[in-house]
């Protein structure tokens, strides 16, 4: 019982963390995604909200391909609002933020039935960034895709059922890094 109650503790701390001096400029950066699921770019630009990001995904998902039960990748878009939930600065000038939010996606993807489909759905992330005092911006992270997939079988054989790899594929890492543009 002592284990849950720690973590909870560690949590509130650094949910109290004071803001990044740095991390709250206003930046534009583009770069390459990478994750057990996919690979792709992303561009991420400034929102609304002080220190909050958006984010969107273009990803050549790779469900099937990389333990070779189909040759041809899907593709999917993505979109992800990341709200700064916390961040320092460390010594070096490095600001280290975390972020999180929601999203959408959408793409023509293949399920764990190992059918091709329309997929869309609603989409949660949770990260860490590190913002370098040189134009880079790296990125860990996990995104969660709660929704549809509708295979197409022909004529009017269609099936709709839960995207089962999005949940599955929220719990594999992803990483980005970005050039950042002033």
């Amino acid at each position: 019982m002592e284990r849950p109650l720690h973590a909870i503790l560690v949590a509130l701390v650094l949910i109290m963390l004071p803001g990044p001096v740095r991390g709250q400029e206003r930046y534009v950066s583009a770069g390459a995604y990478f994750s057990p699921k996919g690979v792709g770019f992303s561009v991420l630009f400034p929102s609304g909200w002080e220190g909050s990001q958006i984010e969107t995904r273009m990803i050549a998902d790779l469900s099937g391909v990389i333990g070779g039960k189909s040759s041809v990748p899907g593709g999917k878009a993505a979109i992800l609002y990341q709200f700064l939930i916390a961040g320092a600065t460390l010594s070096d000038g490095t600001v280290f933020q975390f972020c999180g939010g929601p999203g959408a996606m959408a793409g023509w993807l293949r399920d764990d039935d190992g059918e091709y489909g329309l997929s869309l759905a609603l989409s949660g992330y949770a990260g860490i960034r590190f913002i370098f005092r040189v134009p880079l911006v790296l990125s860990f992270g996990a995104s969660l895709d709660l929704g549809i997939h509708n295979s197409f079988r022909g004529g009017l054989d269609n099936e709709i059922s839960m995207y089962m790899n999005g949940l599955k594929g929220g719990f594999m890492p992803e990483l980005t890094l970005t050039y950042r543009f002033r």
